[in-house]
């Protein structure tokens, strides 16, 4: 997986990106902000992947929209590595800071999701065995380490099972 990448000497602080749409970001209605299910290094690599395979199509824009629409996917192509450089600072400056209580808490939290990833993966394994589209997805989903790489597992394989599904009779529910 790609790094999250850097920044360049010569592109504005990052701390200034977010600053430069703080306004915009405050605008926004209350109702529509959730906590995001994607962590900020998540968004810097998924956004490195989108902007490189999107570059080579960005010279086609006009002869497949109105000039009016390429303009606005252009613009929003050309600021879409600010847009999440903005995302990392706020979701930084976000953070809760660390008590020893709150960090207590996710000590505990994080040893839990890790057994919970390592029990639905031997499940995963014995259950999908022989199966080899979900047999490469389980090879995807087992390298990794760290709490974060752990609750992106869980989330991961339990999606899996469901849509595996429908249990057979007397077999719990998976939640």
């Amino acid at each position: 997986m790609p790094n999250a990448p850097a920044l360049d000497e010569d592109r504005i602080p990052a701390a200034e990106i977010l600053e430069a749409r703080r306004e915009r970001l405050l605008a926004l209605p209350a109702e529509s902000l959730r906590r995001p299910r994607i962590s900020p290094q998540r968004a810097m690599e998924l956004t490195a992947i989108l902007s490189k395979h999107l570059a080579p199509l960005l010279s086609r824009l006009e002869a497949e929209l109105s000039e009016a629409r390429a303009a606005e996917r252009r613009a929003q192509a050309e600021g879409l590595e600010d847009a999440a450089m903005a995302f990392y600072m706020a979701a930084l400056r976000a953070r809760r800071p660390e008590t020893s209580e709150n960090e207590a808490e996710r000590k505990q939290l994080a040893a839990r999701v890790r057994d919970r990833d390592a029990s639905l993966l031997r499940w995963a394994q014995a259950f999908f065995a022989g199966q080899p589209a979900r047999e490469a997805l389980l090879a995807h989903i087992r390298p990794g380490s760290g709490h974060r790489d752990d609750a992106e597992d869980v989330l991961r394989l339990v999606a899996l099972f469901r849509e595996a599904g429908p249990w057979p009779p007397g077999i719990a529910e998976l939640t």
